[in-house]
């Protein structure tokens, strides 16, 4: 930035774009006399600050919502330091696009998306450079894809390739060549600047002038009449750079559980600003930040250097000691106000998801020597009992939606509902839905479906299976899996030395097998609920492996020529066969909480706590759980990991119930204990509900500029159709706006609900007013 501000002295027609407030602010808290240079240089025309996201984001593995802040973030940044918003997502490196992208960009206010890295593709070559893409839901936007790489270089051979090489040359007149230095730093230089003013009227190159982004983008809008460009539906995959799935999965946990942990803070918190407490936006932006920061497309990927994620670890710590404090802050300000007198110690239990829940909760307090018992709100013994940790585990029956129930933990035994016990053996384990057998290894030989009388694993099969492979790709260490990994597999995994039932009880067993490589220890607790229709596997790992590739494999009794998987806002399907090129460069694919394999009727889903990276072939679901690349980071993912998948077999599709099963592995009820007050609200209540299960209230955060609720609901199944949002207390007014949380449209108002219509993935932000 010194240097272009320098520049800027020497060569009055230079113009510079830069994108990433992060970058911005860094300069605005460090060195004053640069940003005070780069805000008169916004002032004069000559600055151009673009790009609308936060940060250059990752977008397989950010979560919707933050998305969305990255936009909502970075463009009222902009606008609160220069004021100007940027209507182009500027997002040229990063490593793929989702299918909801659209949708989220138009409805933060960008009308224009410029990439370069998809036109990177190994196998099949991108068809289009100037097109509408068009997402999940159906919004299309204009998207612009310069042909040669976004460190250009203004001399004649480049800028005449970058305009040979544009596909849609016959719709516009004019095309942006983004220049600079780039991977090393310095931006573009005083050699670059004398070739581009030399360009302005070259007989045999294009005619070339300095200018802003915006400002050609806008004339190629008009010039091209976008509505009749080329339509390209579906998620922009880029055919390179695969392992950024799953290489630091350390950084990719952590994202996760803040983004979780976000989501119940933002949610409490605004419920107890609706009684009075205050919001504290500047404290969460404080969590919000470095989250967001982190999902820089070298970051999050796993395509930094060590230092990088030394720091990383410590910004995630760091927010979430910040979010946990405002979260216990809300908690103990909504728990203040509820009745919670009767015997024995209350345990208020918090759902911050949009359905009535039935869940397991585990919560740390000092349990009763001898016997204890636990009571729903309504005075019945629930099922309970003491993990191998000393920890209360009991079972919460239908807490409300986004709402909270008050259990009591008492001392003395009592009987709760007589059902079938939970059995196990380190060969063996049953619930109410399914038989689970398992061979020396801790493998699934068997998955027997009680419910449905169905196999879930072909005859000779085994689940459950860890397999390793030699990952010394040919290019890219951290950013790449090979297409023919498979055919380097190592056989390095011991015979378990441990293995033994460690739990046992009427919520839940849990079977825990150790097993071993040279360098390596992997221990997995089998676990099953006695109020779940799935089986859990939760991993613990000490890694330290090199170039080695860890992945779980799960084969089913399923025949589909599609997978479904969960991405941000909705789900999108691919292919298990490798019939055509175009099949066969997706052998590995960014999701979120699940994939599932269904065919008519029936399906088995695998879900997943904090991965990203999938591969569905034939019949056997894959998750991508470790790898160990040297470059650029040669201690990438050494140390302890922590993970959890879990299989679910279902009727139907992936519609029934895995979305819901997804959400609830990666949101655990939120339990608190608290002292016994008579409080005025009643010992169970509800802030919002929706009465449709295929729309989900995404988020509740308080409006950036004012005290209305602001609630994120999309449509989960692609199904279009209505739904009633309900609230606790009658609101004043409620509106739906963008995510930019403006433009309101009054919606009617029926009492305590609001009735809406959604077309399939379709997402809507709505902003509440309460008298």
């Amino acid at each position: 930035y010194s240097t272009v501000l320098n520049l800027m002295k020497r060569y009055p027609e230079y113009h510079f774009s830069a994108s990433q407030p992060e970058l911005y602010e860094y300069v605005k808290e460090h060195f004053p006399e640069i940003w005070r240079g780069i805000k008169q240089r916004v002032k004069d025309g000559r600055w151009e600050a673009c790009g609308a996201p936060w940060i250059e984001q990752d977008s397989n593995m950010a979560g919707g919502e933050a998305l969305i802040r990255q936009f909502l973030y970075g463009n009222r940044y902009f606008e609160r330091e220069f004021g100007v918003r940027s209507r182009t997502a500027w997002l040229p490196d990063a490593f793929g696009y989702p299918w909801s992208l659209p949708q989220i960009m138009k409805k933060c206010g960008i009308d224009c998306f410029v990439t370069t890295k998809i036109d990177w593709s190994a196998i099949t070559p991108f068809p289009y450079s100037l097109f509408q893409w068009q997402g999940a839901d159906g919004t299309k936007m204009l998207a612009v894809m310069p042909p040669l790489n976004y460190n250009g270089n203004p001399c004649p051979n480049d800028a005449r390739d970058q305009w040979k090489l544009f596909k849609q040359k016959d719709r516009v007149k004019e095309l942006i060549y983004p220049f600079g230095w780039g991977d090393g730093g310095g931006g573009p230089t005083a050699a670059m600047l004398e070739r581009g003013k030399r360009m302005a009227n070259l007989a045999g190159v294009p005619q070339c002038e300095f200018g802003f982004n915006q400002d050609s983008i806008d004339r190629m809008r008009k010039q091209c009449q976008p509505e009749t460009l080329p339509v390209y539906n579906g998620e922009l995959y880029l055919e390179l750079h695969r392992g950024c799935q799953t290489t630091q999965a350390r950084t990719k946990r952590n994202n996760r559980k803040l983004e979780v942990l976000l989501h119940d803070t933002e949610m409490l918190a605004s419920w107890a600003a609706l009684g009075g407490a205050q919001y504290d936006h500047k404290e969460l932006w404080k969590a919000w930040r470095p989250v967001l920061t982190n999902q820089f497309h070298d970051i999050l990927p796993g395509s930094s250097i060590t230092e990088v994620y030394t720091q990383a670890d410590k910004d995630y710590a760091a927010a979430r000691a910040v979010a946990e404090g405002v979260r216990d802050k809300a908690v103990k300000k909504l728990t203040a106000t509820i009745d919670t007198t009767g015997k024995g110690t209350a345990i208020t239990v918090f759902n911050t998801l949009s359905w009535a829940r039935t869940d397991v909760v585990e919560v740390k307090v000092k349990l009763p020597k001898g016997g204890f018992h636990v009571l729903a709100p309504n005075g019945s013994v629930v099922h309970s009992q003491r993990t191998e940790d000393g920890d209360l585990l009991f079972e919460a029956h239908a807490v409300p939606p986004m709402g909270y129930a008050v259990y009591r933990l008492v001392k003395g035994a009592a009987v709760a509902p007589p059902r079938e016990p939970l059995a196990a053996s380190v060969r063996f384990m049953e619930n109410d839905s399914l038989q689970v057998e398992f061979d020396e290894l801790g493998r699934f030989t068997r998955v027997y479906d009680k419910v449905n009388d169905r196999e879930v694993l072909p005859e000779g099969a085994v689940a459950n299976d860890l397999q390793l492979f030699d990952d010394r790709p040919h290019d890219h260490d951290a950013w790449e899996i090979d297409h023919n990994f498979e055919d380097k597999p190592l056989d390095i995994l011991r015979a378990p030395d441990y293995a033994e039932v460690v739990e046992l009880g009427p919520v839940r067993t849990v079977v825990r097998f150790e097993r071993y490589t040279d360098k390596s220890v992997i221990s997995q607790d089998i676990t099953m609920y006695a109020i779940h229709p799935r089986v859990d596997v939760y991993t613990w790992v000490d890694w330290h492996e090199k170039r080695t590739l860890l992945k779980t494999a799960f084969p089913v009794e399923v025949l589909s020529p599609r997978a479904a998987f969960h991405i941000q806002f909705a789900t999108v399907e691919r292919a298990t066969h490798r019939n055509t090129p175009y099949d066969r460069a997706r052998f590995e694919v960014p999701a979120h909480h699940w994939a599932d394999l269904s065919e008519d009727g029936y399906g088995v889903s695998l879900l997943n706590d904090c991965k990203y990276g999938y591969d569905v072939k034939d019949n056997v679901l894959r998750l991508s759980l470790l790898r160990s690349p040297v470059i650029p980071d040669p201690q990438a993912d050494e140390g302890e990991h922590e993970m959890t998948w879990s299989l679910y077999p279902h009727t139907g599709d992936w519609r029934n119930g895995t979305v819901q099963q997804g959400y609830q592995l990666n949101t655990p009820l939120v339990a608190a204990r608290v002292p016994s007050a008579s409080g005025t609200e009643p010992p169970a209540g509800s802030l919002v509900a929706v009465d449709a299960d295929h729309v989900i209230v995404e988020t509740v955060k308080i409006h950036e500029d004012s005290k209305a609720l602001i609630l994120r609901v999309y449509e989960a199944y692609g199904r279009r159709g209505d739904a009633q949002v309900t609230f606790s207390s009658k609101p004043k007014r409620v509106s739906e706006c963008d995510m930019m949380e403006e433009h309101d449209r009054k919606l009617p108002l029926d009492g305590h609900s609001v009735g809406l219509h959604f077309t399939p993935f379709e997402i809507k932000t709505l902003k509440v007013t309460f008298g």
